[in-house]
């Protein structure tokens, strides 16, 4: 009975995985526009560069340390409201 199990259960998500990763007619076209809308995301480093020159005019003084640690998201954060001002 185990194996039966396992066997329907690979059936399935291989059907799975086929009706959901078909190509289209046109993928070659999809697979370029995909590779000119990609970004790469910044690493911290980049995001504390960014967050030291954008404060520059409000005169912030940041703890370097505290910002390392701080995570991505909230770093992406601090750097949205700094823009925006």
């Amino acid at each position: 009975m185990k194996i039966m199990k396992k066997k329907e259960s690979e059936i399935f998500h291989q059907a799975l995985g086929d009706a959901t990763h078909k190509p289209t007619i046109n993928w070659e076209k999809e697979i370029e526009k995909a590779e000119k809308t990609k970004t790469q995301r910044p690493n911290k480093e980049e995001l504390i560069k960014n967050i030291v020159m954008q404060s520059e005019d409000f005169n912030f003084i940041w703890n370097i340390r505290s910002l390392q640690k701080t995570t991505i998201g909230n770093l992406q954060n601090i750097l949205s409201l700094l823009l925006k001002y």
